[in-house]
């Protein structure tokens, strides 16, 4: 005698026609799923779409990711600044305590340099990024009543690339 697959037997010995999953529940299960999948695949389009919005990726490109970081660590350690759209003064110290100015200029599209001068006005170092946005300098008001600097930069069809805003260290 053959045995069906729905025609398992039971603990007791005898044959049942329960065991098993009904067409309903087997439906129910596998409209779970497809909710849960469909989440999923939405989640992440979701996440492609920002990547492929997301205008710039800071670590492939490494002039800019040096750019601010110069600029970070040179306006923290500042005694004062002062700025242009196109260009920012920072006045500060350097290793002896000798007062040094640094100059970042933003002037020229796809570069920035930054420029080291003593307190007689010699130039004594001059560093440069090729292939950056066009970098502006603004101030951020912040709300203890200090200002920031912020750096933007835009790509060739002007949109917002980066906005970086960076505080003063307060100094004794």
């Amino acid at each position: 005698m053959v045995i069906s697959r729905r025609e398992i037997l039971s603990p007791n010995g005898k044959r049942s026609a329960a065991a098993g999953f009904t067409l309903l529940e087997a439906l129910v299960t596998l409209a779970i799923a497809g909710v849960l999948i469909f989440m999923v695949v939405m989640l992440q389009s979701e996440m492609f779409r920002f990547d492929r919005d997301f205008r710039l990726n800071l670590m492939t490109h490494p002039e800019l990711q040096a750019v601010l970081v110069r600029v970070r660590r040179d306006v923290l350690d500042a005694d004062s600044y002062e700025h242009s759209p196109t260009s920012l003064i920072l006045a500060g110290r350097d290793q002896q305590k000798r007062p040094i100015r640094i100059v970042y200029d933003f002037s020229e599209d796809s570069r920035a340099r930054r420029l080291v001068f003593n307190a007689s006005d010699e130039q004594l170092s001059l560093w440069m990024a090729r292939g950056v946005p066009k970098l502006r300098v603004t101030t951020y008001p912040l709300p203890d009543g200090e200002v920031a600097v912020r750096l933007r930069g835009f790509d060739r069809n002007g949109d917002l690339t980066v906005d970086q805003v960076v505080e003063p260290r307060g100094h004794p």
